[in-house]
């Protein structure tokens, strides 16, 4: 659903993120930071507590796409939005 961009007006959206792994390229070479990452967050993400959940690193495709979902779904139109890292978990890479 995307949103009339009059209604997108005056709205902003904000991150709240701990850290993001993918695959950084420093020229041609690739450095996978998931290597290390992911394991971790899978570790903080399997803990109870909202404190482990909120500092899990983040697969930065799920970063794009709640950036996208922000950028053009209605729930976030016309209004300042914080997306913190426990719904951005929950935002699946687009295709």
């Amino acid at each position: 659903m995307t949103p009339d961009v009059r209604t997108r007006r005056g709205a902003s959206d904000a991150a709240l993120l701990a850290a993001i792994y993918g695959t950084r390229y420093a020229g041609r070479t690739p450095i996978p930071l998931w290597l290390a990452l992911a394991p971790v967050s899978l570790l903080l993400r399997a803990l109870p507590g909202d404190a482990f959940l909120s500092n899990a690193p983040v697969d930065v495709r799920n970063v794009a796409a709640a950036a996208v979902d922000a950028a053009t779904d209605v729930k976030y139109a016309g209004k300042f939005s914080v997306i913190e890292n426990a719904e951005i978990f929950s935002h699946e890479p687009h295709a």
